[in-house]
Parts: C-alpha cells; sequence; structure tokens
C-alpha cells in the first residue's frame, strides 16, 4: 500500500514541475497565465502523504 502511495506522490509531484515548466514557457512567449493550475489528487492517502511531507518541510524552514 505504501509504494502505491509514494507512487502517487511522485506523479502529483512531476505533474506539479510540468505544470511549472509550461508556464515558465508561456510567460517566455509573452503570455501570462493568472488563474490557478488546478491539480487533481485522487488518492486521499496520497494527499495526506503530501500534507504531511509539506508540514514537515514547513517546520524544518521556521526553525532555523
Amino acid at each position: 500500500m505504501k509504494s502505491q502511495i509514494e507512487a502517487e506522490y511522485i506523479s502529483a509531484a512531476e505533474t506539479t514541475n510540468q505544470v511549472i515548466w509550461l508556464r515558465k514557457m508561456i510567460s517566455n512567449v509573452g503570455q501570462i497565465q493568472v488563474a490557478m493550475t488546478v491539480i487533481w489528487v485522487a488518492n486521499k492517502s496520497a494527499i495526506c502523504y503530501n500534507k504531511r511531507i509539506l508540514f514537515t518541510m514547513e517546520g524544518l524552514s521556521t526553525s532555523k
């Protein structure tokens, strides 16, 4: 089960990276996307896993 959650998380992270790259490319040709890009994740466990990682990273950045 954990490997499936990790696979969903990795997939969402890779999708996020691709969205960022595409938005930068669009910006480079003079088009600016103002609206947010929504990325849907269907696995509730992967969503919780992602939130836990973000929470841990926030704690690390504020503890310095």
